[in-house]
């Protein structure tokens, strides 16, 4: 992944279906900083991201021009087990979904949101707690 040309135009990015994304320790291979891309639509589905994995993407996102621009972000049908600490931080972000993945707990801040967030999609995660201040922000429809 980290041998992406420049793809300043790049608006929708989709990875979907592959298990190369992930290392054999967990960690997510170096994922290309999508800059100077302002990119608004990310899917990466069923690719067997883990925690660190997903961290890692987001964390690569989050340093590039894209946060400023991304209001959708699908990472549904893999392996984790917590909401991403980095979610909150895009300020456009108007929906996700992370159903399919194995959530258990909603952490305290894990769904605090400045932006005015629209759909948040947790379908089939199964969630046995929610901690309290959990949700903040603007929520305009919630999907179990």
């Amino acid at each position: 992944m980290g041998t992406l040309p420049s793809l300043g135009a790049l608006v929708n990015l989709t990875v979907a279906r592959t298990t190369g994304m992930v290392k054999s320790d967990g960690t997510a291979l170096e994922f290309p900083i999508l800059t100077p891309a302002r990119t608004a639509r990310l899917m990466i589905s069923g690719c067997e991201l883990t925690n660190a994995a997903a961290d890692a993407i987001l964390s690569a996102v989050f340093r590039s021009t894209s946060a400023s621009s991304l209001t959708y972000l699908n990472m549904s049908n893999n392996v984790m087990t917590a909401i991403p600490g980095q979610i909150p931080s895009f300020a456009k972000l108007a929906e996700f979904d992370l159903t399919g993945n194995t959530i258990k707990m909603v952490g305290t801040g894990a769904l605090s949101f400045t932006a005015s967030v629209k759909s948040i999609h947790l379908n089939g995660v199964g969630i046995e707690e929610i901690k309290p201040n959990a949700f903040s922000g603007t929520l305009n429809s919630f999907m179990n």
